[in-house]
């Protein structure tokens, strides 16, 4: 059996398009009126998936707890997305941003559920104690894949993602920064292909500034995410444009903004994809015999095809402000 809720539908029906039929979950009830939680998951064997949503003004800061008959969830943690005793969630193309929960898990709170986190934003969401963005709990797995986190804190420090014994957490083609940390919680980890702060290069990971768009204007020009304009997309200078690996992501045809996925020779770290070709170089530097020859360069080798009175072998030109010449 299965579930899908998905964003994006015009009002009265009609083709689906997340991107320009914007489908926000507002926690914000009304002025200074906030959800405890936007959406809540479970006691379900169902495959639940969720597509296209944006989740944000969760506040999760109540006392006690609610009876859910078969649960009993409490009141001050997953301020966007409550997941307890679920076999299955599969969450792709969604942002998650300025979620608060007073106890743990800003964003996420799953307990004993098994989490998919695909084409993901989680971005200012706050907790009080542990994970700013997600928190997992209780025997609970979680596969995150080229996703985006980026200034999820924990009052007064802390990490973006916790993960307790007996837990196992899985992140590949993702990026984790601008949070205090990256992790926390004493469960099994296995990140691979990922940018992020202390990043083990043995498992192909990098530890550097992943030069997003602009962190101060998140919506972008055009006032809406999911375009390429978003804050958090890579700027032509970021280290992990064609940095990813495919072989992690076979399934996964597009980014969060619905463009193609494996732009050029290799896919991207995160959730967007950089449709980006190299520009022609500017033709006053070619060599006093005025020899040249155009070649887009890719990873691994590429030929250049040049006669033998060539001077000048290659150019490497910057394509913006923050990148150097050679």
């Amino acid at each position: 059996r299965s579930i899908s809720i998905q964003g994006g539908f015009p009002t009265g029906g009609g083709t689906r398009d997340f991107v320009n039929n914007i489908t926000i979950l507002n926690g914000e009830i009304q002025d200074l009126y906030e959800a405890y939680h936007v959406m809540v998951i479970y006691g379900t064997n169902a495959t639940v998936s969720i597509d296209g949503f944006q989740f944000t003004n969760g506040f999760a800061d109540g006392t006690g707890s609610v009876d859910l008959g078969s649960v009993t969830m409490a009141r001050n943690v997953g301020a966007a997305l409550y997941i307890r005793d679920a076999a299955n969630v599969n969450i792709k193309n969604c942002v998650f941003y300025t979620n608060v929960s007073s106890n743990v898990g800003g964003a996420i709170y799953a307990n004993n559920s098994n989490l998919r986190l695909e084409n993901c934003v989680f971005v200012n969401n706050t907790s009080g104690n542990n994970a700013g963005a997600i928190y997992l709990n209780n025997l609970g797995t979680a596969i995150i894949t080229n996703c985006t986190l980026y200034n999820n804190l924990r009052l007064g420090g802390g990490e973006a993602v916790y993960n307790t014994t007996g837990t196992t957490l899985t992140m590949k083609n993702s990026i984790i920064w601008g949070n205090t940390v990256a992790f926390g919680g004493g469960g099994n980890r296995n990140v691979s292909y990922s940018l992020l702060p202390n990043g083990n290069i043995n498992n192909n990971n990098l530890d550097t500034d992943p030069c997003f768009n602009s962190v101060n204007n998140l919506f972008g020009t055009d006032g809406k995410w999911f375009t390429q304009d978003d804050g958090l997309n890579l700027s032509r200078s970021s280290p992990a444009i064609n940095r990813g690996s495919n072989d992690l992501t076979p399934n996964i045809s597009q980014d969060i903004t619905r463009m193609p996925r494996k732009f050029n020779h290799q896919i991207d770290i995160g959730a967007y994809e950089k449709q980006l070709l190299p520009s022609l170089p500017d033709l006053s530097f070619r060599s006093i015999n005025l020899d040249s020859t155009d070649t887009y360069v890719y990873d691994g080798v590429t030929a250049f095809t040049v006669d033998q009175a060539c001077r000048v072998i290659a150019l490497i030109e910057p394509m913006d402000a923050t990148s150097t010449r050679g």
